[in-house]
């Protein structure tokens, strides 16, 4: 992915997020990385950290807590080494896990 699409993609998929997110927050528990990393910046303080995702052609995001223990919202099926997302899927509202970031994973 070139340095000028991953950004274009990441601020489109942004905005459908934005507009999503709060109805879907309403109705259900289901977060992504985005969504869920944004939260915990805005309730308990901390930093974003932004890396290039293996998932999708956007970005993966976590969130660093004050003590710089770095957390992330994580799709369950990329537990699954068989597991492989065709090219167009995007994940936008799921059941997730929290876990402490892994610096080989997934994202």
């Amino acid at each position: 992915m070139d340095q000028v699409t991953r950004p274009i993609v990441s601020f489109v998929m942004l905005f459908i997020f934005g507009l999503a997110w709060f109805p879907a927050r309403l109705v259900s528990n289901k977060n992504n990385c985005w969504f869920w990393s944004f939260e915990q910046r805005i309730r308990h303080g901390g930093h974003l950290k932004f890396y290039p995702s293996k998932t999708w052609h956007g970005y993966h995001i976590t969130w660093v807590d004050d003590h710089g223990t770095e957390w992330e919202y994580r799709l369950t099926a990329l537990d699954d080494p068989s597991w492989r997302s065709p090219w167009w899927y995007i994940p936008l509202f799921f059941d997730g896990r929290v876990q402490k970031k892994v610096s080989k994973s997934k994202t």
